[in-house]
């Protein structure tokens, strides 16, 4: 299965993300680039990193992008306005098999 998970360098994204590929998944962590996976975890040589900043750009941009990645799953650690989450909503409809977010909004 593929996975995105935005936020992928956070607390959660850093400890999700290898467990993940460890278990066979194709992951592709989504990061705006000021943090690393933390290297002590096995199996984060397998996660694919892709920088990008959902502040600097428009909610439409960020959410076409992540898209086009084409993912089974995305996992979204760093939602918390809700314009962001009805502009991801509206991306992935019919694209992905679940979209979860875990946010404060």
């Amino acid at each position: 299965m593929k996975i995105t998970i935005i936020g992928g360098t956070g607390h959660i994204g850093t400890f999700l993300c290898p467990m993940l590929a460890s278990e066979g998944h194709e992951v592709i962590c989504v990061s705006r680039g000021a943090n690393n996976l933390y290297h002590k975890i096995e199996s984060a040589e397998k996660v694919r990193m892709l920088h990008l900043d959902r502040n600097v750009m428009a909610n439409d941009e960020f959410a076409r992008q992540i898209a086009s990645l084409e993912s089974d799953v995305v996992i979204d650690l760093i939602n918390f306005k809700i314009g962001n989450a009805k502009a991801m909503v509206e991306a992935l409809r019919g694209k992905v098999w679940q979209y979860i977010y875990y946010s404060s909004c």
